[in-house]
């Protein structure tokens, strides 16, 4: 459930879990930034050296780096979406007389 996913307490107003998802957005950005880095350096590593040992350990780290960041984009897309739908709701909130605050959409099974 995405609530558990991200953290998210059920009274908890839709201000509070629009901000809670943009704050995510930005960590998960920054992960990203961090792991292209080590991949950067990594893909130096692998044009600097010729010993096979540290050939396949390079691999090895390219590989985990490339398996994070597709965990990590994949997250990414995940909160970008939950953050549309909130603020869609949000926005249909305040044309429908629903009351503001209050944590309504589907995401949060409510």
């Amino acid at each position: 459930m995405v609530m558990e996913r991200f953290g998210f307490e059920p009274e908890m107003p839709m201000e509070a879990v629009q901000e809670r998802l943009k704050e995510l957005e930005e960590t998960i950005r920054r992960r990203i930034l961090k792991e292209m880095k080590i991949k950067e350096g990594a893909e130096n590593m692998r044009r600097a050296t010729n010993d096979k040992k540290s050939l396949a350990h390079v691999r090895t780290i390219v590989n985990e780096v490339n398996n994070t960041l597709q965990n990590l984009n994949q997250e990414l897309s995940d909160v970008r979406t939950y953050l549309l739908m909130t603020s869609d709701d949000t926005d249909a909130g305040s044309t429908t007389g629903k009351r503001p605050g209050k944590h309504t959409c589907f995401i949060c099974a409510r």
